[in-house]
């Protein structure tokens, strides 16, 4: 259970980190961690800077190649933000999930182009191809060289299984990095809350492109998004649906009933 040594790494960094200042944990041959965002935004919280990442199974190329070499490689930070919601970045590598795919799939869709290989290393949009394929890294080179520090950082730096070494399986992690900075290493939190708060004005407060009504700040939709699933529940398409009926049914689990 990957989840629960992650955890315990987070809550390590923040006690630690408001003694010393920073504080770096890694923890290795675990299982699937979940979010990262879930602990950068703990850190956060904390009134520290948080950073995380984390390998996993190989389901990318390097930029120019057409084989499997890194996962996902997820990487996120959370960045204390005053009387505000953390502001909190938390991203795959890739140029998509790799579940995203599936759910192309289930759902009779195309993907985007640009974003996955068929097994013969050609580009393709049709997601059958790309579960057989590989995923692409997000930005071409730029998401490559990102991919790769992830992938050291989670690997070589605290002896983690590199990604082409993680068993191929929903459940498994390769290796899992935290890590805590106390902003106050520079200067008093006050003072940086207010240099924050004047960057957030100068970026929501810019020019926009046409046809956008507001620029939003990293995690900002997403904070928002989990008010709305709150009030009014989660979509579901009806192929997982329908499997998770399936599952309850066979276990003997009442499913819940539908909000909507």
């Amino acid at each position: 259970m990957g989840i629960v040594p992650a955890v315990r790494a987070t809550e390590l960094v923040i006690k630690k980190a408001k003694s010393t200042g920073l504080t770096i944990v890694g923890v290795k041959r675990l299982g699937h961690v979940g979010m990262l965002a879930y602990y950068t935004k703990k850190i956060a919280e904390e009134k520290l800077i948080g950073f995380a990442c984390a390998n996993c199974p190989p389901r990318v190329a390097p930029w120019g190649g057409a084989g499997r070499v890194f996962g996902t490689n997820l990487f996120s930070i959370g960045l204390p933000a005053g009387n505000r919601n953390p502001i909190i970045i938390d991203m795959a590598t890739s140029a998509t999930a790799a579940f995203k795919i599936r759910l192309a799939l289930k759902q009779g869709k195309k993907l985007p182009p640009g974003i996955a290989l068929d097994k013969d290393g050609k580009p393709t949009t049709d997601p059958k191809e790309a579960v057989k394929g590989v995923l692409l890294p997000f930005g071409g080179h730029k998401g490559y060289a990102i991919a790769l520090l992830v992938e050291i950082l989670s690997s070589a730096f605290i002896g983690g299984l590199r990604s082409s070494e993680t068993i191929d399986h929903a459940s498994t992690q390769g290796g899992f990095l935290v890590a805590a900075v106390n902003p106050t290493l520079f200067r008093g939190y006050d003072e940086y809350v207010q240099d924050l708060e004047e960057i957030i004005s100068e970026v929501k407060g810019c020019k926009r492109m046409e046809g956008v009504s507001e620029v939003l700040l990293p995690g900002e939709i997403e904070d928002r998004t989990y008010g709305t699933r709150l009030r009014e529940g989660i979509p579901i398409d009806p192929e997982t649906l329908k499997s998770l009926e399936e599952v309850g049914k066979r276990l003997g689990v009442p499913f819940p009933s539908r909000i909507a």
